[in-house]
């Protein structure tokens, strides 16, 4: 993502640096001051200075350095690039990085077996189109254009309006030499010149939430013996967000979207996770224990703009469809991440204004001190490393004795041999050995009793450091006074490279620390890389907006289920099941993100006619269903066999015609 500015999408002002202003300020360097000018050449200067096409302040007659000016060096010049690439200024770092390379220098010069003659023509011309022109039919068919690189134009998507998204594969479409480009090829990635009026900014967000200042409730506004034993054992009373939320929650049936961060949330012991549940719903016209399902806790609903998105948002509208159909009141308590665009999500599943409760970032159960570390360290394995001594210094520090979910040297808060009673029954060796030093590690795909047992040490306090994965963020049953995030990156295997943490992912981390009845505030280090530190800053300071992933991941199976199970029978059902679903909301309140450049409420509906319209024909040349005239549909055997099985329907199409 690209931050433009707290301003909308304009360029920041006093960032623009010409080629004259380059040359002027690397002329100040220290080196030039020894280098006076000679009588004798004065005359060829004079020359110069007419033909030269940037001006020149000085006054030939004297050194440029003879001003009183700061004695910077070249070499400090230089590092201008780094500077401005660091501060994410495109266009001074490109205009900074043209001028390492001469005019009267060409890029035909890295190929050795390009005659002078061609370099010369080239140089005439001045045109990198000339440039693979000539190279291709240059020595008697030689062909050098196919090394140079170049990139596609890439959409541009606006998150909010002060921030946009770019999607940017980078694949070698030119042939590799190492004689021309050695052992790697280093690119720049600038993005510079955004023309705002090309892009639809989407519509302003409201404010958050306002927190009041409430007198916490006491458990006996419960009004039940049995609740208030439930909730007597782990707080005493409701605190400040639990109490303005409380009338809404407790005494109405209304639907509701509520703001909920900062702590392990175990209201619920039973969870049904989306995928199951998605199964279960599809055939609610045949279980009626569907149709009567009268309450539905969406917890964590952010997870709609995760890779889980589309199966959630597809549950959820189809709740909502179900209990219009049925005449069945179906409640929804929708439990979030402070959002930007909570009012839409909030009307989506039905929740009036006055049950919206969206806080800001900062209104927490409890209040966290964030500390940030950034490192220069691109390659991640090094940073790895690299970050072993300051999360150790960051423990010393901020959490001596309180327990912390990170990496630390040695830490043990109980005798050796008490331990060992424990260590006995460990399946995992390693894991024995480091709690000798009173550090736990905990992953997925642990042993359940070895999970019990770190677990269990945790909790009482033996050991104080526990390491955990990434992937345990959202399932970890611990929380801790302090946690450190060590590094924002993941090595992903599919793609064989690293990438960085979803922004939900890293929310839920910080959430690990809060322990309401033991501390009065929380702490939590977030270390990465320099160039992601801006962003993580305005990230946890500020809302982001969440968008629907449904038209580019689930679209063709959420017909192709619906088909399966005649909810959808024509074109005109198949718009009106989209009209439930959060993408249709948040077309018309951001539609440059969704690839539209036209708002008007005709073009709008004829692109959703066009979309039905285009993946029903799409299913029906996969073999999963038929369509008959006027768009009247009905499912073949291979739609069934997918809805059935929850099989993609790419999927399945692939493998017939193996199978044949």
């Amino acid at each position: 993502m690209a931050d433009l500015g707290s301003d909308g999408l304009q360029p920041a002002p006093a960032r623009e640096h010409g080629h004259a202003e380059l040359f002027r300020v690397f002329a100040l360097s220290n080196e030039f001051k020894s280098l006076p000018v000679c009588p004798e050449e004065k005359g060829e200067l004079a020359r110069l200075l007419e033909r030269l096409p940037i001006p020149v302040k000085e006054n030939r007659r004297r050194g440029p350095h003879e001003d009183h000016r700061p004695p910077w060096s070249a070499g400090r010049i230089l590092r201008v690039i780094k500077i401005y690439s660091k501060r994410a200024w495109a266009t001074p770092t490109k205009s900074a990085l043209d001028k390492r390379m001469r005019p009267s220098v060409t890029p035909l010069r890295s190929f050795l077996k390009v005659p002078s003659s061609v370099i010369q023509r080239q140089r005439e011309s001045n045109s990198l189109g000339t440039v693979r022109r000539v190279a291709r039919f240059a020595q008697g068919g030689l062909s050098c254009s196919s090394t140079f690189s170049h990139l596609p134009q890439t959409p541009v998507q606006t998150v909010s309006r002060s921030l946009i998204r770019i999607d940017l594969s980078i694949m070698p479409n030119f042939q590799y030499d190492p004689d021309v480009h050695g052992g790697a090829e280093s690119f720049h990635i600038l993005v510079e010149e955004v023309d705002g009026t090309h892009l639809i900014l989407p519509e302003k967000f409201p404010p958050p939430t306002l927190l009041l200042d409430l007198q916490p409730l006491p458990l006996t506004d419960l009004h039940d013996k049995e609740f208030e034993a439930i909730y007597a054992q782990r707080i005493k009373n409701f605190d400040k967000i639990q109490t303005q939320v409380f009338q809404a929650l407790y005494t109405t049936d209304e639907n509701i979207f509520n703001w909920c961060s900062g702590g392990k949330r175990q209201d619920v012991e039973g969870e049904v996770r989306p995928t199951q549940w998605d199964i279960i719903s599809r055939r609610w016209r045949q279980r009626r224990n569907v149709q009567n399902i009268g309450l539905l806790i969406a917890d964590d609903i952010q997870m709609v703009g995760r890779e889980v998105g589309p199966t959630y948002e597809v549950i959820i509208s189809r709740t909502r469809y179900v209990s219009e159909q049925t005449n069945t009141k179906a409640r929804i308590l929708a439990g979030s991440v402070s959002l930007a665009n909570a009012r839409d999500q909030g009307a989506w599943i039905g929740a009036p204004s006055r049950a919206i409760f969206n806080f800001a970032p900062s209104a927490r159960h409890l209040d966290v001190d964030i500390h940030f570390q950034s490192f220069s360290i691109p390659h991640f394995p090094s940073l790895m490393i690299a970050v072993s001594k300051p999360v150790y210094l960051a423990i010393s520090e901020y959490s001596p004795t309180k327990p912390i979910i990170a990496f630390a040297d040695r830490f043990l808060n109980t005798k050796l041999e008490d331990l060992q009673s424990h260590r006995n029954y460990l399946h995992d060796k390693a894991l024995a050995e480091n709690l000798k030093h009173g550090i736990g590690y905990y992953q997925e795909t642990w042993d359940k009793q070895d999970k019990r047992i770190v677990q269990r040490l945790f909790e009482s306090g033996a050991i104080q450091v526990l390491v955990v994965s990434k992937d345990t963020a959202w399932s970890l049953p611990v929380a801790s006074y302090m946690v450190i995030i060590m590094g924002v990156q993941c090595y992903e295997g599919k793609e064989h490279r690293y990438v960085d943490y979803p922004a939900m992912d890293v929310l839920q981390m910080m959430d690990c620390a809060c322990r309401a009845l033991e501390d009065e505030r929380s702490r939590c280090a977030l270390m990465c890389q320099q160039m992601k530190m801006d962003f993580y800053k305005k990230f946890l300071a500020n809302r982001l907006p969440i968008e629907s992933h449904l038209p580019t991941h689930m679209l063709h199976d959420y017909f192709s289920v619906e088909i399966a199970v005649k909810n959808i029978e024509n074109k005109q059902d198949a718009m009106d099941i989209v009209t439930w679903t959060y993408f249709y909301r948040r077309m018309t309140q951001n539609p440059n993100y969704y690839n539209q450049h036209n708002v008007t409420q005709q073009r709008l509906s004829d692109h959703f006619s066009e979309l039905a319209e285009n993946t029903v024909k799409e299913l029906g040349n996969s073999k999963c269903m038929e369509i008959e005239v006027e768009m009247h549909v009905h499912a073949l055997n291979l739609g069934m066999i997918a809805a059935y099985y929850n099989i993609s329907y790419f999927a399945l199409g692939c493998a017939v015609p193996l199978r044949a």
